[in-house]
């Protein structure tokens, strides 16, 4: 019989303190929270080589209530967790706290390799604060050859009902050890996730953009040759209904284990990237908050701060029959959503958008997908509110070699061999928004 959520509370948990990022106008309502954690599978956990952890607390009905508690005690909007072969657990007690999840299980789990349940990749989400605006997107990985992996991701596009913002959530797990054969196939896997993220976000404004054309064909006319196409493109931006502003940016946020460390070349690849994805690890903490002030000789401040605490903190620490591990591989990332004019062109001609072509077949003044997408690159370019802009304001604090004991994760009372991360954002919206 699982722990019920009272028990899970008289559970003794280390606490975790935030750590202030920046101070902003909007109302407080309007923030959100988002959780990040790879809870460790079970199986995984008892066949997992922990040398130091004693092998009863390694057992799912001694986990169980303290992964509930870490959960709970974030007061998260959106939680994503990976290595989860208990979903049904999970979402059971959740759903009391009104969450509403989603599961992907992997193709070839390693758990099953044990007998235990498949593990894979889950979002919740809180049911009075977003709308599901689409079917869970679901993607598994495929090596070079093209044969499918056991990693995979899952996104989900919600609608925040209090800022009135659409966001793109994505959870995933990328493939696991060190080595430099493993970090071109992780390489690969987020080239694939960043190809999925834009092109879902471009179908799904695109599809928005083919709704705006087809119902206000006076107002928002395509081929009025005596209109300026920028004029065009913020007549669209400015549209009384704005529920279909199609330039207003979607942001993306995207957590997951990565399995690789912050000078790898998957955050590279992710800072680098034209949507100009950022990382909670990129993001300079309050001067208060560093582990040496700002100006002195041991401030590793620059022109690029980083809000790592290089000598303290990490993601996970354990030890197995090898060796320590101690380093950071989960991550938030996050972006305000510019594709970016290259995105948009290197969409497909034929990209499946059932929206696009039901449309198509309506109305004999629709405009082809080509210009659909040229609108929406001008869309980005002449939008003067692109909208939807999102900043973090705190963070959690890791947990400390001190906090966790020398026997390092799991223990007695932390549950996994990795440390949850919780960010809160808030929107750049007015101030007199009605909340």
């Amino acid at each position: 019989m699982q722990p019920s959520r009272l028990q899970a509370f008289r559970l003794k948990l280390m606490k975790r303190v935030y750590l202030p990022i920046k101070t902003t106008k909007a109302p407080k309502k309007a923030n959100f929270k988002v959780f990040q954690w790879n809870i460790l599978a079970d199986g995984l956990a008892q066949h997992g080589d922990f040398v130091k952890v004693p092998k009863d607390l390694l057992q799912w009905n001694k986990r169980f209530s303290l992964i509930l508690k870490e959960i709970i005690s974030s007061e998260a909007d959106i939680i994503c967790l990976q290595e989860v072969n208990h979903f049904e657990d999970l979402r059971i007690h959740l759903k009391q706290l009104d969450y509403c999840g989603t599961f992907l299980p992997k193709n070839n789990s390693p758990s099953e390799k044990y007998h235990f349940p498949p593990d894979g990749i889950a979002i919740f989400y809180k049911l009075h604060r977003y709308d599901l605006l689409k079917q869970p997107i679901t993607q598994t990985f495929v090596d070079t050859s093209g044969h499918r992996q056991s990693q995979c991701c899952l996104g989900l596009m919600l609608h925040d009902k209090v800022a009135k913002q659409d966001i793109f959530v994505v959870t995933t797990h990328f493939k696991a050890k060190e080595g430099r054969e493993n970090d071109e196939i992780r390489l690969c896997q987020a080239k694939q996730l960043l190809g999925m993220v834009v092109k879902n976000l471009s179908e799904f404004r695109l599809s928005k953009l083919q709704k705006t054309v087809t119902s206000q064909p006076h107002s928002l006319s395509l081929n009025n040759e005596s209109t300026k196409e920028s004029e065009i493109d913020v007549k669209m931006a400015t549209s009384s209904d704005s529920s279909w502003s199609l330039s207003s940016f979607i942001p993306v946020v995207i957590a997951g284990d990565f399995n690789a460390g912050l000078k790898s070349n998957v955050c590279e690849f992710f800072e680098t990237h034209q949507m100009g994805f950022k990382s909670v690890w990129n993001v300079p903490v309050a001067d208060e908050c560093r582990p040496f002030p700002v100006n002195s000789q041991f401030s590793t401040s620059d022109s690029k701060p980083n809000s790592v605490f290089e000598s303290e903190e990490f993601s996970t620490w354990k030890f197995r029959s090898k060796g320590m591990s101690k380093r950071i591989i989960d991550y938030i990332w996050f972006s305000n959503g510019d594709l970016g004019e290259n995105s948009v062109k290197s969409l497909d001609v034929d990209m499946n958008v059932s929206t696009l072509k039901e449309a198509s077949t309506t109305s004999q003044n629709s405009p082809s997908q080509s210009d659909l997408v040229s609108k929406l690159i001008l869309a980005q370019k002449t939008d003067p509110n692109p909208k939807a802009k999102m900043t973090p304001v705190q963070r959690w604090k890791m947990l400390t070699e001190d906090e966790i004991g020398p026997e390092a994760l799991p223990t007695k009372t932390y549950p996994s061999d990795h440390v949850a991360l919780c960010c809160e954002f808030a929107w750049d919206i007015s101030s007199d928004l009605q909340l």
